[in-house]
């Protein structure tokens, strides 16, 4: 899938997005927030740690920052070179918030990684 496309699949996820969420204000079924056991007046913020199993030291931070309650959830990638021991910790941790993080563009993160991984070996 070229960048354009891509540009596009996503314009299209976020505009049905929009239209989802105003048709479920229109109508009398609760709002996410409410079917969590929140008020409509309540605010609710959610960090996510994105990109988790990109490397070992970006799982374990992300999975560190999980526990002691600095982050809410995480996306794993499953592409990546720390896809496997993220699995074992999830399963291992199964109160874990974690999610599949949609990657359609591999390429480019193995060339961070390579790119980092350069990095952390010069330190």
């Amino acid at each position: 899938m070229n960048g354009y496309r891509t540009f596009q699949v996503l314009v299209l996820f976020i505009l049905c997005s929009i239209v989802t969420e105003f048709n479920s204000g229109c109508t009398s079924s609760p709002s996410i927030t409410e079917q969590l056991g929140y008020t409509k007046k309540d605010i609710l913020l959610i960090i996510n740690a994105d990109d988790v199993g990109l490397h070992k030291d970006v799982t374990d931070a992300s999975i560190t920052a999980m526990k002691f309650g600095l982050v809410t959830s995480g996306s794993v990638m499953v592409p990546c070179p720390d896809f496997d021991r993220t699995l074992k910790i999830w399963k291992d941790n199964p109160n874990l918030d974690l999610g599949i993080h949609l990657t359609l563009t591999w390429r480019r993160y193995s060339r961070k990684v390579k790119s980092l991984v350069y990095i952390i070996q010069q330190d």
